[in-house]
């Protein structure tokens, strides 16, 4: 999963300075190392499946991320994130305090409506996630204890920028297929997020 990141991070950052790389620093922003501009972020959320399958056996959990963006004074940028979230669980077979935990690794495109202070954007990609059962000494429920799922997300949102400083608003709804956890149960979710990060 490392590996991966690493190749997403490389790759997104490799096609933006490729891009925009001959655009000239922005007046009045002597932080930036580039008229790019890139920032690393952090932040959480709440985060819960669409299917009746899976929130009938699951309660509405927390989310978190760890996000770099290459482009961020450009209308066209790229985004690589680690993702995970843990949702409690309340199956029949498994123990009360079982937890669904997610792992996993995201890159994105992603358009920047506006290239100010106030940047409106949308976003959309793929993520590789894996899902495993823990804090759970049993399992005889129909619910696999572990599970690799591949996602679409889309994404829309409100990020800040003052001296360097970033605050990251963001809605996402993403789109899971190839997922055999829950049967017969798609595990699609929908997610809100709030971001802090650093502009350079």
């Amino acid at each position: 999963m490392k590996s991966l990141l690493a190749c997403a991070v490389f790759a997104v950052s490799l096609f933006t300075t490729a891009a925009f790389a001959d655009e000239p620093m922005p007046p009045g922003e002597p932080h930036l190392v580039s008229g790019l501009g890139m920032d690393a972020e952090i932040g959480g959320g709440v985060q819960d499946f669409v299917h009746s399958g899976a929130t009938s056996v699951t309660n509405i959990g927390g989310s978190w991320t760890a996000r770099l963006i290459f482009g961020t004074r450009s209308h066209l940028a790229g985004e690589a994130a680690y993702v995970g979230s843990a949702n409690g669980m309340t199956a029949l077979g498994l123990s009360d305090s079982a937890v669904l935990v997610s792992n996993g690794v995201e890159g994105d495109l992603r358009f920047n409506l506006l290239t100010g202070d106030w940047q409106p954007y949308v976003a959309a990609g793929y993520i590789f996630r894996r899902y495993t059962i823990q804090n759970s000494s049993v399992n005889t429920s129909s619910i696999l204890n572990a599970d690799n799922v591949s996602e679409i997300p889309v994404a829309a949102g409100i990020a800040y920028r003052v001296q360097g400083f970033i605050a990251d608003v963001r809605f996402n709804y993403n789109n899971a297929f190839s997922n055999d956890l829950i049967p017969n149960t798609n595990l699609s979710t929908w997610g809100v997020a709030a971001k802090v990060g650093f502009e350079f």
